[in-house]
């Protein structure tokens, strides 16, 4: 890949770029449904992704289809190969970096993750689904482990700005916005929990920026998605665990 361009300019396509330059190929622009107001790669703009005119493209040229249409995207997809252009995908090392770099204190990059991931004995495959039926489009990660647990998280973009969502775990349905600093906690649904979960963070020194509980059933399971403005240590989110009577109990620190 020497020459890419980008259908969307947001999200995982932000994440292509990066890759991208960072061995060396040039990004030509990105198609949109509108000019971006943030650009920090300082892409061109080459136009509205709906009437794209790829005519001019060299055929050694590469692709990342990013749009919110699932429709759209597979038409871009179709057009592109018609052309002899070469789709790129990102979603798959994507989830390999994110599971290996925090487990390791190297660098983990979107170039050695797929060897790093092969070492390690973890592989990952994307699948398309062109129907979405509660949102335009969205991505779901699915993780397996060797232990035979699984693991679903399913995220979308909103609105024209195409904000970041996470909108279900492992069936609790919710409407997240990705803070750097999260925790998540499964639990039995009774009265108390939430006051207690706020005692402990409270004692602790930690302030909570926003809070969403998701439950199945009156009194089943349910799972409650705090954004709290700085890290938690291992020793809180234990006391937190045990305090609440939470059965599951995890970090995500998304700070770089």
């Amino acid at each position: 890949m020497k020459k890419l361009i980008l259908f969307g300019y947001s999200g995982h396509a932000l994440v292509v770029t990066e890759c991208a330059q960072s061995i060396g190929a040039t990004i030509l622009g990105y198609y949109d449904q509108q000019q971006a107001e943030v650009n920090p790669h300082n892409l061109n703009y080459l136009g509205n992704e709906e009437i794209a005119d790829l005519s001019w493209l060299p055929k050694e040229t590469s692709f990342f289809p990013s749009v919110g249409s699932n429709t759209l995207r597979e038409k871009m997809i179709a057009f592109g190969e018609q052309k002899m252009l070469a789709p790129i995908q990102i979603t798959d090392k994507s989830a390999l970096k994110g599971a290996i770099e925090t487990t390791v204190e190297d660098d983990v990059t979107y170039v050695n993750a797929p060897k790093l991931a092969e070492e390690r004995g973890m592989s990952a495959t994307v699948k398309n689904d062109p129907h979405c039926e509660q949102f335009r489009s969205s991505i779901q990660l699915k993780v397996a482990m060797a232990s035979g647990a699984n693991f679903v998280v399913e995220g979308t973009l909103v609105g024209i700005r195409k904000h970041e969502k996470i909108v279900s775990i492992d069936g609790f349905g919710l409407d997240l916005s990705p803070g750097k600093h999260m925790i998540f906690l499964r639990y039995m649904d009774k009265p108390g929990v939430i006051g207690n979960m706020g005692g402990a963070l409270g004692k602790a020194g930690v302030n909570i920026a926003g809070m969403q509980v998701s439950r199945r059933e009156i009194g089943g399971m349910a799972l409650m998605a705090l954004t709290v403005d700085d890290a938690v240590s291992e020793s809180i989110l234990e006391e937190v665990k045990k305090t609440t009577g939470a059965d599951l109990a995890r970090t995500v620190n998304l700070e770089k």
